[in-house]
């Protein structure tokens, strides 16, 4: 698949494809030089030379024409429909034929992106993804043929897999600071090793030339009027905060003395806190509280249970449930789980219920409890129990 280029950053965009939003900057040209970059036929870019003169005329027409009516605009990139010529085409007139930057937006489906900048070897062009450097992509380059004034005028970047639309590629060419021919003595000097020495530092004085117009440009902002006084304001803003910082030290008066005040207070702290510590030592075993606590609830099955800090703990609950008894016989209403394990079996455990029952048999581990009751007199249906239980926790 072909990428498709529109160009912004100061010149008019008009969109053609539907998640595309390329970014180009042109290098720096005469203004009486005027090129169409390329043409979008459906699906596929057409190189330029592919068109017929006939079309060529016509778009030289529309572009003069451009000029003619806006001679005075800065700005030049405009989008003509040419039904005549191919269903879907397009073409991006602008200033310049040549571009050192490029970018596009992914569509899940295109894998080719061109670019059109001049460049001498393969590690110019520097392509990057979301800002990073690209991987699973190759470069490929036209050359500019024998004996040509650079080695290649733009080419294409295949990637392995198509970026998807989240995905912003940029295509930008990057020319170090370095000599690519060394002249020795009695060696012949050819017209194409000349020219394309003084071709490369020509680019890269255009390169530098462009990097210093980008941060006058973003640096000039600031300078302006309007975001000058917002700066003043935010400067002005910020002294008076200073200032009033300033007149709340000085109300404090005498930091010195502040300080030791805090600092007299401090060992006071430490002085109560070893004291309550040394009284919490001293009154073990002598004062309890309770220190965890769960209150009946339907949630809960209506258990409760009171845990104090030297380890005694009192808890208790109700079952329900329909046991039919005789006399003389038990009946019990299930084994009960405990909230709070016990540490021993060796503990405290009663129950009462609502049924005339009496309590008979007490089964206990530490984490649960059975109690089995008797009738008074006759059959009775045992539906109610209250239990309590008393002892060391686990």
């Amino acid at each position: 698949m072909a990428g498709v280029a529109q160009l912004v950053e100061r010149w008019f965009v008009v969109p053609v494809v539907a998640g595309s939003s390329p970014v180009t900057r042109p290098i720096e040209f005469s203004p009486t030089k005027v090129g169409v970059n390329f043409i979008r036929l459906g699906r596929t870019n057409v190189a330029i030379t592919e068109i017929s003169t006939v079309k060529l005329f016509c778009i030289d027409f529309l572009r003069h024409l451009w000029y003619n009516t806006y001679e005075s605009a800065d700005i030049l990139s405009a989008v003509f429909l040419l039904p005549w010529l191919y269903a879907g085409a397009f073409f991006v007139i602008t200033k310049g034929v040549f571009m050192q930057k490029v970018s596009y937006m992914g569509n899940d489906e295109t894998t080719e992106f061109y670019f059109s900048f001049p460049y001498f070897e393969t590690s110019n062009v520097v392509v990057s993804k979301n800002g990073t450097p690209a991987t699973g992509c190759n470069i490929i380059g036209n050359s500019g043929g024998l004996d040509a004034d650079y080695p290649f005028i733009g080419g294409k970047v295949v990637f392995d897999i198509a970026p998807t639309s989240l995905d912003s590629i940029t295509i930008a060419r990057q020319l170090p600071l370095t000599r690519i021919a060394d002249y020795q003595p009695l060696t012949q000097i050819t017209p194409t090793t000349l020219n394309q020495d003084l071709n490369y530092l020509m680019e890269v004085i255009k390169d530098r030339k462009g990097e210093l117009t980008d941060l006058i440009t973003k640096y000039s902002e600031i300078a302006d009027k309007e975001s000058t006084e917002i700066i003043l304001a935010r400067i002005t803003a910020i002294h008076e905060e200073i200032t009033d910082i300033d007149a709340k030290i000085q109300a404090l008066g005498d930091i010195s003395t502040l300080r030791t005040d805090i600092t007299t207070n401090t060992n006071n702290i430490a002085t109560n806190t070893g004291n309550i510590t040394t009284l919490d030592t001293r009154t073990t075993g002598m004062i309890d509280y309770v220190v965890a606590s769960q209150a009946p609830t339907a949630e809960n099955n209506y258990t409760w249970y009171r845990k104090y800090k030297s380890g005694w703990v009192e808890q208790g609950g109700m079952q329900t449930g329909s046991q039919e008894a005789t006399m003389g016989y038990d009946a019990d209403l299930g084994t009960i789980t405990l909230p709070v394990p016990m540490n021993s079996s060796d503990y405290y455990a009663n129950g009462v219920n609502v049924n005339f029952f009496l309590l008979a048999k007490v089964t206990k581990t530490t984490t649960t409890l059975k109690l089995q009751f008797v009738p008074y007199e006759t059959t009775r249906v045992l539906t109610k129990v209250y239990w309590c239980v008393c002892g060391k926790a686990a």
